[in-house]
């Protein structure tokens, strides 16, 4: 005789219930996180024109989808605006970076296109904005439209762009008192970006 006893088949029954019950929720939820929301649906729809965009056939700017996530873009600038002062920097950071492109990142949320993405630059740092966060009008809340698309957003964000390149990628920028006010007011304005 075994000292060990069987549970009753109602228990048995039970247990099967709770992993069965368990198992359906958590396939649930990854396929509702999986589902089309209307912001993936426009983002899709904005990359697949993009690759259509003058701008894509002309090699100003290219994008690519960080690590397959839709919500999260890296955009590559290869030609800056013509004109500006930065054209002339950028020329010098390529030449002695060997990068041949300035990297910006989009990062989108569900509420796109209704709220505006929030957009750094990578590299190369640029005077004023050390650590990369763009502060411009089409970023705001008011400034914000949602015809927007990724194309006319960069290229209005190119334009704008007509500051000096400091320092090189792996050097640490050091921080002036009034950047590092802006900085913390920056900072401030990013962490509501996406609250309502």
């Amino acid at each position: 005789m075994s000292l060990i006893q069987k549970p009753a088949p109602s228990v048995r029954v039970l247990f099967v219930l709770v992993v069965a019950i368990l198992v359906a929720q958590v396939a649930q939820t990854e396929d509702s996180n999986r589902s089309s929301t209307p912001a993936s649906k426009r983002l899709m729809k904005e990359l697949r024109d993009f690759y259509e965009s003058t701008s894509f056939k002309d090699g100003i700017f290219t994008v690519e989808l960080v690590d397959d996530n839709i919500y999260e873009w890296n955009i590559k600038i290869f030609k800056p605006y013509p004109y500006s002062d930065y054209q002339e920097d950028f020329q010098k950071w390529k030449e002695r970076t060997g990068k041949d492109h300035m990297l910006l990142r989009a990062s989108y949320n569900d509420e796109y296109p209704f709220v505006p993405p929030f957009i750094k630059i990578v590299y190369p740092k640029l005077y004023g904005t050390p650590i990369g966060y763009i502060c411009h009008e089409l970023l705001t809340a008011s400034g914000w439209n949602s015809d927007y698309t990724i194309e006319p957003l960069v290229l209005q964000i190119m334009e704008s762009l007509n500051r000096e390149i400091v320092g090189k990628d792996d050097e640490q920028y050091q921080f002036d008192k009034s950047e590092r006010t802006a900085y913390e007011d920056w900072m401030r304005l990013a962490h509501g970006h996406w609250r309502k």
